[in-house]
């Protein structure tokens, strides 16, 4: 049996959520539980599409609720380093080469 994983990156308040509801509503109708990595703190300009809704973390919940698994993408997807990480496929990260103590604070401002 072929199996596949969705990944879907950088959910946040302000993504485009026209664009975002029309893929979830392909995930239900196939039974699809993808993983969702979301940015808590969204600070990317890039990711400013809509408006920020107020109910996006009601929604990141009801992901939940349907077996989605939720991940943290980042904390607020501002590149602080040039530093490519264990994978290597970016030259830049907002947490690879940051010390500890920083990146468990950002981990632990989500939690």
């Amino acid at each position: 049996m072929v199996r596949y994983l969705f990944r879907l990156d950088d959910a946040c308040p302000t993504m485009d959520h026209k664009k975002w509801a029309r893929v979830i509503n392909i995930f239900k109708k196939y039974n699809v539980k993808p993983i969702i990595a979301v940015i808590p703190n969204n600070e990317d300009p890039n990711n400013v599409v809509d408006a920020p809704r107020h109910d996006f973390w009601n929604e990141v919940i009801k992901w939940n609720e349907l077996g989605y698994a939720i991940a943290l993408h980042g904390y607020n997807h501002v590149y602080t380093t040039t530093d490519s990480g264990l994978v290597g496929i970016n030259k830049f990260s907002e947490f690879a080469g940051v010390v500890y103590p920083i990146q468990k604070e950002k981990i632990d401002c989500w939690l």
